[in-house]
């Protein structure tokens, strides 16, 4: 069976290397977005630290990653999303 979302591009592929994905997750696909109001589907976004000249590099908070909130909109451009492989 050929995989249907091999040719859909991510909806912001800039924001996020795909390798930062969790497993069990993928990136929400430009034709799916923006996601409905009322959606229901799990949805995190990707958070990319503000850097200053003070910051830490070894902290935590300044890793690039996919949040832990599930409860995202899915609906703000210039942020990339990812929702569960299987909604």
């Amino acid at each position: 069976m050929k995989n249907q979302y091999a040719l859909r591009p991510y909806h912001n592929p800039q924001n996020a290397d795909e390798s930062l994905v969790p497993k069990g997750w993928r990136m929400l696909y430009a034709d799916e977005f923006p996601m409905p109001v009322i959606h229901g589907i799990p949805c995190r976004l990707f958070i990319k630290p503000m850097w200053f000249v003070d910051s830490d590099p070894s902290d935590p908070d300044m890793i690039p990653r996919f949040g832990d909130r599930t409860n995202c909109v899915g609906r703000i451009s210039g942020i990339t999303y990812i929702i569960p492989v299987n909604p």
